[in-house]
């Protein structure tokens, strides 16, 4: 009598245990993310590298941080390491990419091909569902000596 007493109380139990674990996600869930990398005329963009960094990863470079670089490079030293991704992928021919096994939480994807442009996208994760990126490439500034400056004719 008292056995069955016992299981009358364990079976409810392990019933309720198995239905709560069921309704939530495991602990170690891992989602996706996939996405398409656009030119700015909208056409997919092959063969971009597309990076996946945590949001938050990228911070305003202070200026003690601008000195010591400033700093590494009179002195020919090699840069800090700059590559904070969490991921990197190349996006195919059609120009999409895909990551997965992603830990939940918020990311940012960023794009960017030399000549092209560069282009980023924040995303957030959840449990294991696959989260959707579109990524449209901006033509960069031109950088260096002459920068806003006419160029004069020739002579």
């Amino acid at each position: 009598m008292r056995k069955l007493f016992c299981l009358s109380l364990l079976v409810p139990a392990l019933l309720l245990a198995l239905s709560a674990s069921a309704a939530e996600p495991a602990a170690g869930a891992k989602g996706s993310i996939k996405g398409k990398v656009v030119g700015a005329d909208g056409k997919p963009a092959a063969g971009v590298p597309v990076r996946l960094m945590h949001k938050g990863d990228r911070k305003a470079e202070t200026k003690p941080d601008a000195e010591a670089r400033k700093q590494r490079k009179a002195k020919g030293a090699a840069p800090a390491e700059k590559n904070n991704s969490v991921a990197e992928t190349t996006a195919d021919a059609s120009g999409e990419f895909a990551f997965s096994g992603v830990a939940p939480g918020k990311y940012v994807v960023a794009a960017r091909m030399k000549g092209v442009g560069g282009g980023r996208e924040q995303v957030t994760v959840t449990g294991d569902g696959t989260a959707n990126a579109t990524i449209k490439l901006k033509a960069q500034a031109a950088k260096g000596k002459g920068k806003g400056k006419a160029a004069k004719p020739a002579a």
